[in-house]
């Protein structure tokens, strides 16, 4: 009897160890353009889908900074931290910036480049990333469409969360 349950004792915590060992994967796909503005999310475990939400910018309003100011110290850090941990699996990216200004423009393009520099830099995936940024100084439209998918582990992502809770 007792070594029938420290079998199921051992089996339990080797499944929980293999769970939590797991790896989410996070899928984004975005369009910007003048006729769609939309990003699609996806969370996936093991290939089952958890988590998709479509979210359709043309009537996104942001919530106003005293709203977020709360605790947005604190959700920034877990977020970093989450980052920190995860590994880019793939990004694929065509944005053309393009305004009135040609100031403004190339303020954009320049901050877009520092971005795309920053993402290479920290995940080192250069061969699985293809970012595309080009400027055109005498169009008025913005446009971006891509692809993400980024993978964390499923035991960070739970210690991040409780520490939001």
């Amino acid at each position: 009897m007792i070594f029938l349950l420290l079998a199921i004792f051992a089996v339990f915590i080797t499944m929980f160890i293999v769970i939590l060992q797991l790896r989410i994967y996070i899928k984004l796909i975005w369009q910007i353009d003048e006729k769609e503005k939309y990003l699609q999310v996806s969370a996936n475990v093991l290939k089952i889908s958890f988590y998709q939400k479509n979210i359709d910018f043309t009537e996104w309003e942001l919530p106003s900074v005293d709203q977020q100011k709360s605790n947005w110290r604190e959700k920034y850090q877990s977020f970093k931290k989450i980052m920190r941990a995860s590994k880019l699996e793939h990004i694929n990216s065509n944005t053309m910036v393009a305004t009135d200004d040609p100031a403004i423009t190339a303020y954009l393009y320049v901050f877009l480049k520092i971005i795309n520099e920053s993402v290479s830099s920290v995940y080192n995936q250069k061969d699985r990333s293809e970012i595309v940024i080009g400027a055109d100084f005498e169009q008025n439209s913005f446009q971006s469409t891509g692809e993400c998918m980024i993978s964390v582990k499923l035991s960070k992502t739970i210690k991040e969360i409780r520490k939001l809770k």
